[in-house]
């Protein structure tokens, strides 16, 4: 045990000794060959990732303290979001003197907290994605610094704060993408300098005001994704000499107006989605000659007038919920436009309107999967029909009907409009939550033929599909809107429930059916199982008190008397973040991570504008139901 080394193990030792000056000299070849990062890079480059606690893959780039090596100085491409290989990753530009970090991908890592001040140092950076993870804190003013950038990605994060308006400063940026990631307020004015723009993403975000009319000076975008924006008006009025675009995506923005007559010169235009505004006239003619034009979504709006009698080879077109004639042309009939579009304008004209049909005064459906009896023996029927980008689809016994629209992002070649999860749920029938719809947009079912008079249901629904944080992956909002039409006009809805949390929920409510027809609705990105069924619980209003002192200025009434001491900013800043987490519109909304900084004064309370949605939407007394 304690004689000498043998031969094979001096041997080995003198073989892995010779590897290593070996490797050192390979190390000090490349150097000589290439250049070296200059310290400040190094040590920039270091701080971040050991605030992130990422690091280099063994060997692959940063050999010997060296990050200039390896794979960020050959022929790898590191940039294409489906090589995880080499994620973390950088890029560097090397001139045989010195060599420059000039890409840097953190992608999909779920990495937590603030992007560290000495990221935006690396002042040569030409290409920056820290998409999907789960950073926090607002966007520093340094980022101005990046001079360079041509590409600049932060989508789906938990951000907080306002766009920097420095961000103004980065001329040669090409590619935006800050969809998804919790920044707020106006789009800046100095993003009127942008001219290089080609592509730009920026949905889901708490932007408000107008769309400016600068970005109408973009004259190289091709595409625009601007979406929710609230507590602004804007008009297509910017889009004049746009005519490049290849996707126009301005869904759920308050436009007013009518689309605009040389719409038909937009000859690249393959997604063109306006839902969700107030446009109003017809819909001009030449938007179905279109050729490249694929997607068009046009519903939720208030356009009027009769679809054309020819159209282009439009793979998807939904013009739901507006107030078009009910005569449609021949075209209407085959499988790319929604069968029933005569039904679901926004007058109902003709759901559950058929003296013949049986009518019913109960149904149960499982969202997405097949027939199943519950404990309680209640029948769910099976709802398993394939739905696409803007489909109706109407049961044989015109019992029920759902209708989906929306498209999933490009990135998905091959999109369902299902979802299948192993999760366990604390619930007699979990069967029942094994699968469910999911929807880019708005899902909506339709109970038909009900016989008219009060019903009691219970919505009952569990998240399946989102992680809990800090992944990159809980941050699709955990909101939906349920409305139950109480009169034949679509614009009289009672609004049910609103939530975010993953929990398994039950939910009562008691509409009043009319007209034989009971539409749901579900909105913004779907995930959730939703199953319904009778109940005998009751629905228990709240009281408009706290907005009344709130009017008023006089939050810290609501305080328990007995307390003798409480911080009367925390009260004020508590009260308007609950009148903020129930507002009627989804939009106005804040998401959680927003609300989380809200409560722990890392950002001010936004102010609220409107009453929340159960003191202005909840009308029905409940007393008065038949049960």
């Amino acid at each position: 045990m304690g004689g000498s080394p043998t031969p094979s193990v001096l041997c080995a030792l003198a073989f892995y000794f010779v590897f290593l000056l070996g490797l050192d000299r390979l190390v000090q070849i490349v150097r000589a060959q290439n250049g070296t990062t200059p310290p400040s890079e190094v040590s920039a480059l270091n701080s971040v990732f050991n605030q992130w606690g990422i690091s280099a893959k063994y060997y692959q780039w940063n050999i010997s303290g060296e990050p200039c090596s390896g794979a960020a100085i050959d022929n790898t491409v590191i940039w294409n979001i489906g090589n995880s290989e080499f994620n973390p990753g950088i890029k560097c530009d090397c001139n045989g003197t010195v060599c420059h970090i000039i890409q840097l991908k953190v992608y999909a890592l779920d990495v937590t907290g603030a992007i560290p001040e000495e990221l935006w140092s690396l002042t040569s950076l030409t290409h920056l994605n820290l998409a999907l993870n789960y950073l926090r804190g607002p966007l520093s003013s340094s980022i101005a610094n990046l001079t360079q950038l041509q590409t600049l990605s932060l989508g789906i994060n938990a951000l907080s704060g306002k766009v920097p308006k420095e961000i103004g400063k980065l001329t040669n940026l090409i590619v935006f993408y800050f969809d998804s990631s919790g920044v707020s307020g106006a789009i800046p004015y100095t993003f009127a300098a942008l001219q290089n723009l080609t592509t730009v993403w920026g949905s889901d975000n708490e932007l408000t005001g107008r769309i400016p009319e600068f970005i109408g000076n973009w004259s190289k975008l091709r595409i625009l994704r601007i979406s929710d924006l609230s507590n602004g008006s804007s008009s297509l009025a910017f889009l004049k000499d746009m005519t490049s675009l290849s996707t126009l995506i301005l869904r759920n923005n308050n436009i007013s107006g009518t689309i605009p007559s040389n719409i038909g010169d937009f000859q690249s235009l393959s997604q063109l989605d306006l839902s969700f505004n107030n446009f109003t006239g017809p819909i001009p003619d030449s938007l179905f000659n279109l050729s490249s034009l694929s997607y068009l979504f046009l519903g939720n709006n208030k356009l009027t007038g009769m679809l054309p009698a020819l159209k282009s080879p439009l793979l998807h077109i939904d013009v739901s919920y507006n107030q078009l004639s009910v005569e449609l042309p021949s075209w209407a009939n085959n499988s790319v436009l929604a069968t029933g579009l005569d039904c679901i304008q926004q007058n109902f004209p003709c759901l559950g309107d058929i003296p013949s049909s049986p009518k019913y005064s109960d149904f149960a459906i499982n969202c997405g999967g097949p027939e199943i009896i519950s404990s309680s023996q209640i029948v769910y029927e099976w709802d398993n029909e394939t739905l696409g980008p803007a489909t109706y689809y109407e049961t044989s016994t015109k019992r029920w009907a759902v209708s989906n629209v929306g498209h999933f992002n490009d990135i998905l070649n091959n999109p369902q409009y299902t979802s299948v999860s192993s999760s366990q749920i604390n619930t007699l029938d979990s069967e029942l939550l094994q699968t469910a719809r999911i929807s880019p947009g708005s899902l909506r079912y339709f109970g038909l033929g009900l016989d008219n008079g009060n019903y009691n249901v219970t919505l009952e629904f569990a998240e399946t599909s989102f992680f809990n944080p800090p992944a990159w992956q809980s941050l699709g909002r955990r909101v939906f809107d349920i409305y139950i039409q109480v009169s034949a006009a679509l614009s009289q809805l009672e609004k049910i429930g609103v939530f975010e949390s993953p929990e398994n929920h039950a939910i009562p409510f008691f509409p009043n059916i009319v007209d034989h027809s009971c539409p749901s609705h579900f909105f913004n990105g779907v995930r959730e199982k939703i199953c319904h069924r009778t109940s005998l619980r009751a629905n228990q209003l709240q009281s408009p008190k706290a907005w009344h002192v709130y009017e008023n200025n006089c939050e810290v009434e609501l305080v328990d008397a007995r307390l003798l001491e409480f911080d009367e900013e925390e009260v004020k800043r508590v009260i308007g973040v609950a009148l903020l987490c129930t507002q009627t519109s989804p939009q106005q909304r804040p998401s959680m991570p927003r609300v989380v900084a809200m409560l722990s004064g890392d950002i001010e309370v936004s102010a609220v504008t409107s009453r929340p949605g159960y003191f202005t939407d909840w009308n029905f007394d409940t007393t008065s139901l038949e049960l």
